[in-house]
Protein backbone atom coordinates (compact mmCIF):
# COMPACT_ATOMS: atom_id res chain seq x y z
CA UNK A 1 0.00 0.00 0.00
CA UNK A 2 1.41 3.40 -0.97
CA UNK A 3 0.82 6.08 1.66
CA UNK A 4 -1.06 9.15 0.48
CA UNK A 5 2.01 11.32 0.98
CA UNK A 6 5.73 10.72 1.32
CA UNK A 7 7.76 13.32 3.24
CA UNK A 8 11.48 13.63 3.76
CA UNK A 9 13.56 16.26 5.53
CA UNK A 10 16.37 18.19 3.85
CA UNK A 11 19.53 19.25 5.63
CA UNK A 12 18.52 22.91 5.32
CA UNK A 13 15.29 22.34 7.25
CA UNK A 14 13.09 22.24 4.15
CA UNK A 15 10.79 19.30 3.57
CA UNK A 16 10.14 17.45 0.33
CA UNK A 17 6.73 15.98 -0.40
CA UNK A 18 5.57 13.55 -3.09
CA UNK A 19 1.80 13.02 -3.25
CA UNK A 20 0.45 10.46 -5.73
CA UNK A 21 -2.65 11.47 -7.68
CA UNK A 22 -2.75 8.46 -10.02
CA UNK A 23 -0.77 5.41 -11.03
CA UNK A 24 2.48 5.82 -12.93
CA UNK A 25 6.16 6.58 -12.52
CA UNK A 26 8.21 9.73 -12.31
CA UNK A 27 11.72 10.81 -11.39
CA UNK A 28 12.44 12.93 -8.33
CA UNK A 29 15.57 15.04 -8.67
CA UNK A 30 17.47 17.03 -6.06
CA UNK A 31 19.88 19.75 -7.13
CA UNK A 32 22.30 21.60 -4.85
CA UNK A 33 24.47 24.52 -5.90
CA UNK A 34 27.55 24.84 -3.69
CA UNK A 35 29.06 28.21 -2.70
CA UNK A 36 31.91 27.60 -5.18
CA UNK A 37 29.38 27.26 -8.03
CA UNK A 38 29.64 23.49 -8.47
CA UNK A 39 26.39 21.58 -8.79
CA UNK A 40 25.56 18.19 -7.29
CA UNK A 41 22.47 16.26 -8.37
CA UNK A 42 20.76 13.00 -7.48
CA UNK A 43 17.65 11.30 -8.84
CA UNK A 44 15.29 8.60 -7.66
CA UNK A 45 12.36 6.82 -9.25
CA UNK A 46 8.91 7.09 -7.63
CA UNK A 47 6.31 4.58 -8.82
CA UNK A 48 2.67 4.39 -7.76
CA UNK A 49 0.84 1.15 -8.48
CA UNK A 50 -2.94 1.22 -8.34
CA UNK A 51 -4.81 -2.04 -7.81
CA UNK A 52 -7.34 -2.89 -10.51
CA UNK A 53 -10.09 -3.24 -7.90
CA UNK A 54 -10.07 -2.37 -4.25
CA UNK A 55 -10.71 -5.45 -2.18
CA UNK A 56 -12.89 -4.75 0.88
CA UNK A 57 -11.70 -5.20 4.46
CA UNK A 58 -13.37 -8.29 6.00
CA UNK A 59 -11.94 -8.17 9.53
CA UNK A 60 -10.14 -5.81 11.91
CA UNK A 61 -7.69 -6.42 14.73
CA UNK A 62 -6.37 -3.95 17.28
CA UNK A 63 -2.89 -4.60 18.59
CA UNK A 64 -2.04 -5.02 21.36
CA UNK A 65 -5.32 -6.51 22.50
CA UNK A 66 -4.91 -4.91 25.95
CA UNK A 67 -2.76 -2.41 27.85
CA UNK A 68 -2.40 -1.73 31.57
CA UNK A 69 -1.57 1.66 33.08
CA UNK A 70 0.68 1.75 36.12
CA UNK A 71 -1.40 4.28 38.06
CA UNK A 72 -4.45 6.47 37.63
CA UNK A 73 -3.58 9.92 36.36
CA UNK A 74 -0.15 8.77 35.17
CA UNK A 75 0.99 9.83 31.72
CA UNK A 76 1.46 6.74 29.58
CA UNK A 77 2.64 6.51 26.01
CA UNK A 78 0.24 3.82 24.84
CA UNK A 79 -0.06 3.09 21.14
CA UNK A 80 -2.54 0.85 19.40
CA UNK A 81 -2.43 -0.31 15.79
CA UNK A 82 -5.49 -1.28 13.75
CA UNK A 83 -4.83 -3.97 11.13
CA UNK A 84 -7.42 -4.73 8.46
CA UNK A 85 -7.49 -8.07 6.65
CA UNK A 86 -8.80 -8.46 3.12
CA UNK A 87 -10.57 -11.56 1.78
CA UNK A 88 -7.34 -12.63 0.03
CA UNK A 89 -5.49 -12.60 3.38
CA UNK A 90 -3.44 -9.48 2.68
CA UNK A 91 -3.28 -7.02 5.55
CA UNK A 92 -3.49 -3.24 5.68
CA UNK A 93 -2.17 -0.99 8.47
CA UNK A 94 -5.26 1.13 9.07
CA UNK A 95 -3.18 3.74 10.97
CA UNK A 96 -1.61 4.81 7.67
CA UNK A 97 -3.36 7.40 5.50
Amino acid sequence: MVPATRRWPASNGAEGVATPVSGGATAITAIVRNPDGTVVTASAAYTVTVAATKEPIVSLAILPASQTSLATGAVANVQFIAIGTRHSGTTVNMNQP
